[in-house]
C-alpha cells in the first residue's frame, strides 16, 4: 500500500514537471512569435518610409530645381527692374512659397530619416532577441 502511494506521488511530481516544461516551451514559443511579429512590423514601417522618401516631390532633382528657381527669383529681385509693384509682389510671393516648400520638404526628409534610423535600431534589437530564443 505504501509503495502505491509512493508511485502516485512520484507520478504526480512527474506530471507537474511535465506541465511546467510545457508552459515554459509554450511561453518561449509565444515570445518568439511576438518577436517575429515585431520584426515584420518594423520591416513594413521601414519599407513604408522608403516608399514615402521615393515620392516625386522628395526627389533630389526636384529640390535642385527648387533651389535653382529660388536663386533665379533672388537674382530677379536684386535687379529691381519691375514694371509695376504687382509684378514685384508676385515674384516675392512665389519666392516665399518656394522657400517654404524647400524648408518643409527638407524637414520632412530629415524627420523621415531619423525615424527610419530609429526603426532600424529597434529592428536590430528585436533580431538579437530572436537570436537569443533560437540559440
Amino acid at each position: 500500500m505504501c509503495s502505491l502511494y509512493f508511485c502516485m506521488i512520484i507520478s504526480y511530481f512527474m506530471f507537474l514537471t511535465l506541465k511546467i516544461y510545457e508552459n515554459s516551451v509554450e511561453c518561449s514559443t509565444s515570445e518568439r512569435e511576438k518577436i517575429k511579429s515585431n520584426i515584420y512590423q518594423l520591416q513594413m514601417e521601414i519599407l513604408s518610409i522608403n516608399n514615402e522618401l521615393s515620392f516625386p516631390s522628395l526627389h533630389p532633382n526636384v529640390m535642385m530645381s527648387v533651389n535653382h528657381d529660388i536663386d533665379e527669383l533672388n537674382r530677379i529681385l536684386r535687379n529691381n527692374n519691375f514694371e509695376s509693384d504687382f509684378v514685384k509682389f508676385a515674384v516675392m510671393d512665389k519666392l516665399r512659397v518656394l522657400e517654404e516648400f524647400k524648408n518643409i520638404t527638407s524637414q520632412k526628409i530629415r524627420l523621415l530619416m531619423i525615424h527610419k534610423d530609429n526603426l532600424r535600431r529597434k529592428l536590430q534589437v528585436e533580431e538579437a532577441n530572436l537570436k537569443k530564443y533560437e540559440d
